[in-house]
């Protein structure tokens, strides 16, 4: 009886410890049929900082350098912005573009901030505050706002309000819809190289920009276009037929930054989870199907994650995100 009670009590014990995995698997749901995704045809394009013109209809304004970002807005052909880099997705694949244009956000995009950091004289109260495309922590980051900088409220909604398009905001597009003009960008870089002959100040720092280190995932290439698709593609844009297209048949594939944490509760459906950077409270729960990605060794980190998003059947009003990728954000 005895070497009975010690079976039955080695085998919950080996039970118990097989569970202790990564992430507890989300229940099971139907395999999504799989959709053959279009090569993208994209020109090679090299922008300057300064004006550009639309030169394709219903282009889409997102708030990160990949069609995974959420739209912001939409631009029309003939509708000019201000670029002030162009910046390259390493990670783009099959449709999604390698080439992006970040720009300053047009006047009356709706951005967001965390209201309970804005002070009553509406100046920002926290030592640094971010900006959002939404009411929430699940909307990406358009820039931060320093200590002491006065917005102007437009709407509240719950604990967020949404202020005036500051200048410092701003968003991506896709570089192949843009065109400059010539002589406009050697305006502004005259203008650029007149400021430049004024004594430079000596009181002042450079900013280090935080880097971003990949932690899983290969950088992905588009393969060059040949001649024949550049000169389809510029005949279409002569042509104004040009738009940028979504695919509907894709899986809805997010871009989320937060904290990643050891999820307590017994009725999670995984066992790590994504905080937000202004709230600490649950953005998506975290789960990973591969074996050779350790989610401990992100607890307490800022993080982005890329990835799937779905809500668990057993649990419909909680969000589990299926990683594809995450990203530990340095430097802050």
């Amino acid at each position: 009886m005895k070497m009975y009670y010690a079976l039955v009590a080695g085998l919950l014990l080996t039970t118990s410890l097989n569970a202790q995995t990564n992430s507890a698997a989300p229940a099971a749901k139907p395999a999504a049929k799989k959709v053959a995704t279009p090569k993208l045809v994209e020109p090679p394009v090299s922008l300057k900082p300064g004006p550009a013109t639309m030169d394709a209809t219903r282009v889409q304004l997102r708030a990160r350098s990949t069609t995974m970002g959420e739209r912001l807005g939409q631009f029309q052909k003939g509708d000019t912005v201000t670029v002030l880099e162009q910046v390259e997705n390493k990670w783009a694949k099959g449709a999604d573009p390698k080439q992006w244009a970040r720009i300053q956000l047009p006047a009356g995009t709706p951005v967001w901030v965390f209201a309970t950091f804005i002070n009553s004289d509406n100046t920002v109260k926290s030592s640094r505050l971010n900006l959002r495309g939404g009411p929430g922590e699940n909307y990406s980051i358009l820039g931060r706002l320093p200590k002491g900088t006065a917005v102007k409220p437009v709407q509240t909604k719950g604990e967020w309000m949404q202020i005036e398009t500051p200048e410092i905001a701003t968003g991506y597009v896709a570089a192949m819809y843009l065109k400059q003009d010539a002589a406009a960008i050697a305006q502004v870089e005259a203008v650029k190289a007149a400021a430049s002959l004024e004594p430079a100040s000596t009181n002042e720092v450079a900013d280090v920009a935080p880097t971003i280190a990949s932690t899983v995932d290969v950088p992905h290439t588009n393969a060059p276009a040949t001649s024949e698709e550049l000169a389809a593609f510029a005949a279409a844009l002569a042509g104004g037929e040009v738009e940028e297209v979504e695919d509907p048949s894709k899986p809805r594939v997010v871009m989320r930054e937060g904290i990643v944490h050891n999820a307590t509760s017994i009725q999670a459906p995984s066992h790590y989870s994504l905080l937000g950077l202004e709230t600490g409270r649950n953005i998506n729960y975290l789960y990973t199907t591969s074996t050779n990605v350790n989610l401990n060794r992100y607890a307490g980190k800022h993080v982005i994650v890329t990835g799937e998003e779905s809500l668990d059947k057993r649990w419909p009003n909680t969000p589990v995100l299926t990683l594809q990728r995450i990203q530990v954000i340095d430097g802050e």
